[in-house]
């Protein structure tokens, strides 16, 4: 992309002294000298100088304004080819000094005055003798025209503003404007103009709200509070023969035309003498030029540029030394511009007549750059540039003579300038510089140009790891307020510039952070209402969170693990969550705030009662007997696990089980035995009932069968006892034999051999039975018949 550099002496203001005679406050004006004269005016030798008028319409000036100064401050880079100097002439029909002096202008701003006797008009004149010379010579003067009267608007018979150049002798007018080309045809002839405020075809005005920018091309002049003139000229070499062989006077004189309250001004720099003049049969020929394009972008309201030097990045000014045009070899030759549009629309690539009558000069379009107006759509436009160089004829590109040229595609609607993206601010800014729900944003619009006549906005809104912008509904104003649907998001808003005769051009903002939501105030810990006991139920009690109101969700936790299906604010307490913790998180929702979650505190769940009744024992306390005790029935829940403990008053337990009976041991003999019943069930605490004690257990009894003796009572014969069933078994049983009822020394075993001294004798048998807990008892047999032989 080439870089477009604008050289304009009067987008930046030179510093100096508007005048080079200051005049105290309240003192009388003093008129320029001939010194001064002289080296503001860059008099060569043979040339002098001298002001006529009243003084106050005369200074010598230095602030930069429409290609004057003609030659730079003394030290200053320039590009320039007249040297360095820094002043020039100003003539005005006003007071001259406060053409660029606001704080002398008062509230009209203007400096007209009546410098003469009333409804006289004012005149103030520039003298320039010239020495006689051997050779007739050509005395050449840059000026341009300022004035505060209207332009194109009076016929040109009006009396209006003049400036005239005269030779004394002579009644030619050299002061004359080249009027609608610098070149001649047959069917459109090159006639100049008087400078007449009633006949200039150019002007421009400085700080007309239609510029593009300041001190671009087109409008080569400082910002309007620069001047009160409205109008101005650009600068132009005005030539006036000097004859061989005398001395020459010329003035140079600008007159009021009877409108003393409506001044105008002549500015007036680098006089100088050529050996010829351009339109002299013996001016030097042959300035030549490469071929030069136009640049911008071809809309209405985009500024176009003729650049001389195409190879390079710049644009070169009119008046640079390389700015493409040459004299034979050398270098520095001025352009002027006329620009044209075609009197019909054109097509692109379209081969166009160089017949001038086929083409109209655009008002006001004699610099090198233009900005094509609504007139020009559908059009295209061309550039004519003529060189001009002390002593040398004129040339002016493309020549009329040539095939064809090379204009301007068609004029379309305008482009606006790539303008600055819009900015999003807070209107009231958060201390971390971030963007939250309920914020109010700005837009502060891009930097159109050239101004739109009407823009608007629209907010989009980007979701996260996407760049899709998605419209926000409704909000299509400057401002906007967060609402709660952008949080996570980003914020893009598009402004989108109207203007007439232009293409609409839209333009996004840099995305913003993502918006925050905002911040609660107060989150407290929850706690658990109720009774944290299995079976029950509780309930998750948030507190007051603020600002209200915020929308709960709850998640309960036992023993820190997630219950997946527990998510309202009621648990019930199974039997199992007994001896475990519980806890509950509570989330608080709000739109367009933070959501927070607050954990409460662990709560154990204790066991839930049991319902059971104290049981009691029936039965014998007495050892082998059995005793009852209690029922499952009387215990609740059902299903609870009873365990059965029976003890003796000792503290021995007897039996632990689920067994409700008991077969009284011998081991609590004496002892009083109670029964204790132990309930457990999951989710409950354990219960235990005890009985009272039973009376102390007695011994228990034997019973026996009847005892018989088997075999033949025969000495040497064996007899054998028979016990028959002893119970509780087991019981242990001893014997004793006996012979005729007296005991049998020895005689203690079941069976017994029978003796011979038993002979005759009796016998019998006497079973005991003995068992621990248990009274003995003992059966004897009945008796043998006598012992035979």
């Amino acid at each position: 992309m080439r870089r477009h550099v604008v050289h304009l002496i009067a987008a930046t203001l030179v510093a100096g002294t508007v005048a080079a005679v200051p005049v105290a406050a309240g003192a009388a004006a003093v008129a320029p000298t001939s010194e001064q004269l002289g080296t503001a005016l860059g008099l060569p030798a043979g040339i002098t100088a001298a002001f006529a008028g009243d003084p106050a319409a005369a200074v010598i000036a230095t602030k930069a304004f429409n290609d004057f100064p003609r030659r730079s401050p003394a030290g200053a880079a320039s590009a320039q080819t007249y040297g360095q100097d820094g002043q020039y002439l100003v003539m005005s029909t006003g007071r001259a000094a406060q053409i660029f002096d606001e704080s002398a202008l008062g509230a009209s701003r203007q400096p007209s005055t009546d410098l003469g006797a009333e409804d006289d008009g004012d005149t103030a004149a520039l003298t320039l003798t010239a020495t006689s010379a051997a050779a007739s010579r050509c005395l050449l003067v840059d000026l341009a025209m300022s004035t505060e009267e209207r332009v194109h608007t009076y016929t040109t018979a009006s009396p209006s503003d003049t400036i005239s150049l005269k030779r004394d002798g002579d009644e030619t007018q050299y002061a004359r404007q080249p009027g609608a080309q610098y070149f001649s045809q047959a069917t459109s002839p090159a006639e100049p103009v008087d400078y007449s405020v009633n006949a200039i075809d150019y002007w421009h005005a400085p700080g007309d709200e239609g510029d593009r920018a300041v001190g671009d091309q087109a409008n080569p002049w400082a910002e309007s509070s620069v001047t009160p003139f409205d109008h101005v000229t650009r600068v132009e070499t005005l030539e006036v023969p000097l004859p061989a062989g005398q001395d020459n006077v010329v003035r140079l004189a600008i007159n009021d035309a009877n409108n003393d309250l409506l001044d105008s001004a002549a500015l007036v720099d680098r006089v100088r003498v050529a050996s010829r003049c351009s339109t002299s049969s013996n001016a030097y020929t042959g300035l030549s030029t490469q071929n030069f394009v136009v640049r911008g972008d071809r809309g209405i309201g985009n500024t176009l540029t003729v650049d001389p030097v195409p190879a390079t990045d710049a644009i070169e000014r009119y008046d640079e030394l390389d700015n493409g045009w040459f004299a034979g070899s050398a270098r520095g030759v001025d352009l002027r511009f006329r620009w044209y549009r075609t009197q019909y629309l054109c097509t692109a690539g379209a081969a166009l007549s160089t017949d001038m009558d086929k083409w109209s000069p655009i008002p006001d379009a004699d610099r090198q750059s233009y900005v094509p107006t609504a007139a020009d759509k559908g059009l295209c436009l061309v550039a004519l540039v003529t060189g001009v160089k002390d002593g040398w004829r004129h040339e002016t590109f493309p020549s009329p003579t040539a095939d064809t040229w090379n204009a301007t595609l068609p004029i379309g609607n305008g482009v606006f300038a790539e303008p600055s993206l819009p900015v999003i601010s807070q209107q009231t800014a958060s201390p971390d510089g971030k963007i939250r729900v309920g914020d109010k944003l700005s837009a502060a619009a891009a930097d159109f140009k050239p101004r739109q006549d009407t823009m608007s906005y629209q907010w989009f809104q980007v979701a996260p790891d996407s760049t899709l912008l998605t419209k926000i509904v409704g909000a299509t104003a400057s401002d906007f307020t967060v609402t709660s649907a952008q949080a996570g998001k980003k914020l893009v808003v598009v402004v989108t510039a109207e203007r007439l005769n232009f293409n609409d051009r839209a333009i996004s903002s840099a995305q913003t952070s993502p918006v925050l939501t905002q911040d609660m105030t107060s989150t407290p810990v929850p706690t658990i209402a109720g009774s944290v006991v299995a079976g029950q139920t509780v309930t998750a009690s948030p507190g007051t969170w603020e600002p209200a109101p915020v929308t709960f969700s709850y998640q309960w936790y036992l023993d820190g693990q997630i219950l997946t299906t527990a998510k309202s604010a009621n648990l019930t307490l199974r039997p199992e969550y007994a001896g475990r913790t519980v806890a509950v998180a509570v989330t608080g929702s709000k739109s367009g705030y933070t959501p927070v979650t607050r954990t409460s505190q662990t709560s154990t769940v204790a066991g839930a009662s049991m319902g059971g009744a104290t049981p009691t024992i029936t039965g014998t306390a007495k050892v082998g007997q059995t005793l009852t005790g209690g029922t499952a029935a009387s215990w609740s829940p059902l299903g609870s696990s009873l365990t059965f403990i029976w003890r003796t008053s000792a503290g021995v337990t007897l039996m632990s089980g689920t067994s409700r009976t008991l077969v009284v041991p011998a081991s609590a003999l004496g002892k009083t035995i109670s029964l204790t019943i132990q309930g457990e069930k999951s989710g409950y605490v354990t219960a235990i009932r005890t009985s009272a004690a039973t009376a102390t257990v007695k011994a228990g009894t034997i019973t026996a069968s009847a005892v018989r003796v088997s075999g033949t009572a025969k000495v040497g014969r064996t007899l054998t006892a028979y016990a028959g069933t002893w119970r509780p078994t087991p019981v242990k049983l001893s014997y004793r034999w006996y012979a005729n009822n007296k005991p049998i020394t020895g005689a203690v075993r079941s069976k017994f051999k029978i003796p011979s001294w038993a002979k005759g004798r009796r016998l019998k048998v006497k079973v005991t039975g003995t068992k621990t807990g248990f009274t003995s008892t003992y059966r004897v047999s009945a008796q043998t018949s006598r012992v035979a032989r």
